[in-house]
């Protein structure tokens, strides 16, 4: 089942989602090309489980929740589950999303790891999904690195 790309101001009592200054480029048509971008950004290449398809991913260690994009759902018909309650998600901008549908994403990071995400769906235009700040603080699970002394 497919849905409408969510409307873009919500009226709602609720404390709303945030997302930080990291995912305003996944919102943006230039995207991560700023030549001296205000923060640097993480985006790592993940896979839709069971498939091949590449799912690029940026994480974003102020944001609130997890998002999918709604084209990227639609092409790889991921089911939309609608919320029982709307909400809204936060931009550092001021702008509000509304939060109507969330997706269930199969998701492989690495090798070695896989997990379930449960996202909302947003209109993102350059990157396919965003992870929130509890991936941030746990990359070194996902990602081998080293730390190099001087």
């Amino acid at each position: 089942m497919s849905a409408a790309p969510p409307p873009s101001d919500l009226s709602t009592k609720e404390t709303p989602y945030q997302l930080s200054q990291f995912s305003l480029a996944a919102f943006s048509k230039s995207g991560f090309n700023d030549p001296d971008p205000a923060v640097t950004t993480i985006v790592l290449e993940g896979i839709l489980a069971s498939t091949n398809i590449s799912i690029s991913t940026l994480i974003d260690p102020g944001a609130s929740l997890d998002a999918i994009s709604h084209d990227f759902a639609c092409k790889h018909g991921l089911a939309f589950l609608s919320l029982k309650q709307s909400s809204a998600a936060i931009l550092p901008n001021g702008a509000k999303i509304a939060l109507s549908h969330k997706c269930r994403i199969p998701l492989r990071l690495s090798s070695s790891f896989f997990t379930y995400v449960n996202a909302f769906v947003l209109p993102l235009t350059s990157t396919d999904m965003i992870l929130n700040a509890f991936w941030s603080r746990h990359l070194s699970f996902l990602l081998p690195v080293t730390f190099l002394q001087p």
